[in-house]
């Protein structure tokens, strides 16, 4: 087996592998987007060409006691089935907490699919998620007009993302945003995407927090 980053001409054969192991749909387009060749892991057979496994390692930044520290986040790991239990994966966890410890990244996240999986690769659970729903009635508590701004340009995204970076810098393990994790999560043309973002500020005038919504079939989210 041979565990080394993908080439540019092969982010065709993750974007394969990536399809047939998740149930989402995972498109060339989606796959050109976030494909970094130094941070694509891949185990190949020993012909060097036949792609196994691929593991996503990015570099990013964390808070840690009122400070973000540099880290990693690991994603889009996959296998193709034909070629489970051979230890592809546990090969690439090798290589990308080797390449962690010569950057000097000391965290690495995931998302997983089965905390017991990944407790084998030494993560642990730090959070959970919580979904609630509730008829939009139930907002009628909450005070009409108390200072919320419609962020649809460059100045009010800046606002914006201070409040987020302060916030952040209190808790623990919540991400130094980058503009690209920022595509994800807001627009500043919310006519033309259906995304809107309001900026909350106090009586002061103080920026002090955001909510992001949409409206599809009845559903606020």
């Amino acid at each position: 087996m041979i565990i080394r980053n993908l080439k540019q001409d092969e982010y065709t054969k993750s974007h394969k592998v990536i399809s047939a192991a998740y149930t989402f749909k995972w498109t060339e387009e989606d796959e050109k987007k976030i494909f970094i060749p130094e941070y694509c892991f891949g185990a190949f057979e020993e012909d060097d060409t036949t792609l196994m496994s691929v593991m996503y390692s990015v570099s990013l930044g964390a808070s840690y006691f009122g400070r973000f520290v540099p880290c990693a986040g690991a994603g889009m790991v996959a296998t193709l089935p034909m070629y489970r239990r051979r230890g592809c994966v546990r090969k690439m966890f090798d290589a990308v907490f080797e390449r962690m410890r010569e950057n000097g990244e000391i965290f690495s996240f995931i998302y997983p699919f089965s905390y017991d999986y990944y407790r084998k690769f030494g993560y642990e659970q730090i959070s959970e998620k919580y979904l609630l729903t509730f008829p939009m009635s139930s907002l009628g508590c909450v005070v009409q007009n108390c200072g919320g701004v419609l962020v649809d340009d460059s100045i009010g995204f800046e606002k914006l993302r201070r409040v987020y970076t302060e916030y952040a810098l209190t808790v623990q393990a919540a991400f130094d945003r980058s503009d690209a994790m920022w595509e994800k999560k807001l627009t500043t043309d919310p006519c033309g995407g259906g995304l809107h973002t309001y900026l909350w500020h106090n009586e002061k005038g103080e920026d002090k927090g955001y909510v992001t919504l949409t409206l599809e079939n009845g559903t606020l989210t």
